[in-house]
């Protein structure tokens, strides 16, 4: 991507502790990936069986759930980033530089869970191209935006990683009334929303 190339700049320290924190972030995404592949299909199911009333209720839950996971491993990695970086690189430079890239990154991602899930309930209702253009709109744009305009005024690494939860948190903004949006569109009647 354009934020990892551009890391280049910085030398290797920064790529290897840019390299560690991505390799992490993996392991806090995964309940994440799974949720999402879940919902689709739950909600592709309901959907198919015209019960819309669970499509929200699954929204809620598995982003309440999948977040809970996200915000669990985000926590342990917080608490002990030396540790966990060290299992990737034991270079003490590398564990320094790790931190702050790596709780930029961790906690981005509890943001991401929002639109993730929401977005995959959208797919799984058979709407893949407005998760295209939303994903264009709120996270693409959002980046290159943060990166041409923002970036330069403050030339850190970790500035520069502001724009992942920067996006995420557009991402999730725009992806629930898009859910809700779109079931109103398709003429169906959801439940607002609720945690029961």
């Amino acid at each position: 991507t354009i934020v990892n190339a551009m890391c280049t700049v910085y030398g290797d320290l920064m790529v290897g502790a840019m390299g560690v924190s991505n390799n992490l972030g993996g392991f806090t995404t995964m309940p994440q990936n799974g949720f999402q592949d879940g919902c689709a299909s739950i909600v592709s199911q309901n959907f198919g069986a015209k019960k819309y009333k669970r499509i929200d209720k699954l929204a809620i839950k598995g982003t309440l759930s999948c977040g809970g996971l996200v915000a669990a491993a985000a926590t342990l990695m917080t608490l002990f980033p030396a540790f966990v970086i060290g299992i990737f690189n034991d270079s003490p430079d590398v564990i320094a530089a790790g931190k702050n890239i790596l709780l930029i990154n961790l906690w981005g991602y509890l943001l991401y869970t929002v639109s993730d899930i929401y977005l995959s309930c959208t797919r799984g209702m058979g709407r893949s191209l407005g998760i295209t253009l939303m994903n264009i709109a709120a996270i693409i744009l959002p980046r290159l935006l943060w990166i041409w305009f923002a970036f330069p005024s403050c030339r850190t690494i970790e500035f520069l990683y502001l724009c992942y939860p920067i996006s995420y948190l557009i991402s999730a903004v725009a992806a629930v009334p898009m859910l809700k949006v779109l079931v109103i569109i398709m003429g169906v009647s959801i439940v607002p929303i609720s945690a029961t």
